[in-house]
């Protein structure tokens, strides 16, 4: 057996037999996780005798809101398909400013009305970055593209390129 592993190595020096390799084979789900900082670690960590409580998690300085309406079936399935899928590889939805993503839907119209004015919103479902200093970067969807758990990470592990806004102008 031993030798068949040495022979096997000399053939295939890249050959991991012990699995994937962390680094050319991650999982899919990897490219939608959130950037990793000190505000998105868990709020629960483990020590050597079991579970320890960690302080509150800090107020992110990037958030995602998500508009959506109840009778929309873009929005109907993001919630439905990409929520999960979202909330399985780290992402928190909320309305805590420590949450990742805040959703919102038609439910009060006034204030939904408002919010999608405020943010240049004309197709739904859209997402808006919201981000300290920056003013918010909006993306919708189209007949022909739905947003999905992509879309939400792209906007909020891209680089912005343009400088912030400055108080008072």
């Amino acid at each position: 057996m031993m030798l068949m592993l040495l022979v096997l190595f000399m053939l295939e020096p890249d050959l991991n037999v012990f699995g994937p390799s962390p680094v050319t084979s991650a999982p899919a789900f990897l490219d939608v996780m959130p950037a990793r900082t000190v505000e998105s670690l868990p709020l629960q960590a483990l020590d050597v005798f079991g579970p320890v409580a960690v302080a509150k998690a800090a107020p992110l300085r990037r958030r995602i809101q998500y508009l959506g309406m109840k009778s929309c079936s873009g929005c109907n399935w993001f919630h439905r398909n990409e929520e999960p899928a979202l909330k399985k590889s780290g992402w928190r939805f909320g309305s805590e400013a420590s949450d990742h993503i805040c959703t919102m839907d038609d439910s009060d119209k006034e204030a939904f009305d408002a919010t999608c004015d405020k943010y240049g919103v004309t197709m739904l479902p859209a997402i808006v970055l919201l981000e300290d200093g920056y003013s918010p970067v909006t993306v919708q969807s189209s007949p022909a593209h739905v947003i999905n758990r992509h879309d939400v990470a792209q906007l909020y592990n891209s680089k912005r390129t343009t400088p912030p806004k400055v108080a008072g102008k």
